[in-house]
This record gives C-alpha cells, structure tokens and sequence, in this order.
C-alpha cells in the first residue's frame, strides 16, 4: 500500500508539472513574424514587459542570427491597440567586422544607445508603422511587409 502512495504521489507531481508547463506556454511571450528576401525577421514580446527583435537568414553573402535590439513595452501583444516600444540597446551595424560571413551577438553585439521610442499598431494580428525616421532602429521594417502575430 505505501508503494502505491507513493507511486500515486509521483504521479501527481508529475501531472502538476505538465500542466504548469501548458499554462506558461499559453500565457508566455507574443512573437511576431515576417519572412523578407530570405530572412526571417521576428519580435518577440515577453511577459515581463521585454522586448527584443531578431533576424535570421542570409543577405549579401552574410549569414546572420542576431538579436537587433532589445529594450521594454507597454500595450497588449495579444491583442489590438497600440503598443509602444523603448528601445534601450541595438546592434551597431557601422562596426561589424567587414570580413564576417557569419553575424551573431557575439561579433556584433548589443550596444547601449540613448532610448527610442517606436509605436506600432496591432491590428487584426499583423504589426505596422514599422521603426522611426531619425533614428537606429528603421532597420527592423520589411519594405512594407507587416509582421504577423504568431
């Protein structure tokens, strides 16, 4: 009989993990995503309030899988409205090594920049308005593509 508990009891706990596991997933991070002359361009906005844009793919005979920038959001990813970005660090791309072939944050990483703000509209799960005119972050947007929530 105390073998039985016991193997109930581990089953149990076992059970509690799995649907602990099921609820993170489905409350976890927001990723929007677009694929743009062969990369593969993602913003991924996480629960805790950061954010952060990645790029995957190869352009101009460079393979890259790098983070772009990463800062904090407020709004609400999951659903429509407005969602307004402070981007606190960006890769620098006017310092990369100019004989790379391969991009990562660790041969460009994360750089601290003076914070900028972008606004983008989610609306019916795709994301516009798409970077800021004077500053570093305009490279995010993908030539009039809107990125879709996934």
């Amino acid at each position: 009989m105390k073998k039985a508990s016991c193997v109930i009891a581990v089953l149990i706990m076992m059970m509690a993990l799995v649907l602990t596991g099921c609820g993170d997933m489905a409350g976890g991070a927001t990723v929007f995503k677009v694929e743009h002359d062969g990369i593969t361009k993602t913003i991924t906005f996480n629960t805790d309030g950061t954010c952060f844009a990645h790029e995957k793919g190869i352009q101009d005979g460079i393979y890259g899988d790098i983070t772009i920038f990463s800062g904090t959001y407020t709004g609400n990813p999951k659903a429509d409205g407005i969602l307004t970005l402070t981007v606190t660090k960006s890769v620098d791309f006017n310092n990369y090594p100019r004989s790379a072939t391969i991009l990562t944050n660790e041969n460009c990483p994360l750089i601290d920049i003076t914070p900028e703000t972008i606004t983008f509209v989610v609306s019916n799960g795709r994301i516009s308005g798409m970077g800021t005119n004077n500053g570093r972050i305009s490279g995010i947007g993908a030539n009039g593509k809107q990125f879709i929530r996934q």
